[in-house]
């Protein structure tokens, strides 16, 4: 599948939405409006940003008589930098893979999704957070 500039411009912004309802979900607070990536108002509300670059993904959408499906993967490069010390504190890659019978995109916002709660659920990433409980999605 391939995105394309000026149709699909949203896409990146509906991943920051999908990521941000799972760190909400985890208990996190994510400052800023959901689709803004840069918002430098609300970004200072912030301990801890986060950011992910996306190292690979594959989609494969199928559509047929028996009706659409998608598989997806992907690959993020995670850091976490704290503004107390103007550092990066954490840097991780996680994958995500997913299933969906609504086919589409879907399995690839919910392959986004599971890499996200991977990266959660790393000793080291609950460490860098510590007891602040404050993530901003970058």
């Amino acid at each position: 599948m391939t995105w394309r500039i000026g149709v699909d411009e949203d896409v990146p912004g509906e991943v920051i939405v999908i990521l941000r309802d799972e760190l909400q979900k985890a208990g996190y607070r994510t400052p800023g409006p959901p689709k803004s990536l840069f918002d430098e108002a609300k970004d200072g509300q912030a301990e801890l940003l986060l950011a992910g670059a996306i190292k690979a993904v594959t989609l494969n959408v199928c559509s047929g008589p028996q009706g659409r499906s998608s598989e997806g993967s992907v690959e993020i490069e995670w850091q976490a930098y704290e503004r107390r010390t103007r550092s990066v504190v954490l840097t991780s890659t996680t994958g995500g893979t997913a299933k969906s019978s609504r086919g589409g995109r879907d399995a690839y916002y919910d392959a986004a999704a599971a890499a996200l709660r991977n990266l959660l659920a790393q000793e080291a990433f609950v460490k860098a957070v510590g007891s602040t409980g404050r993530a901003q999605l970058r």
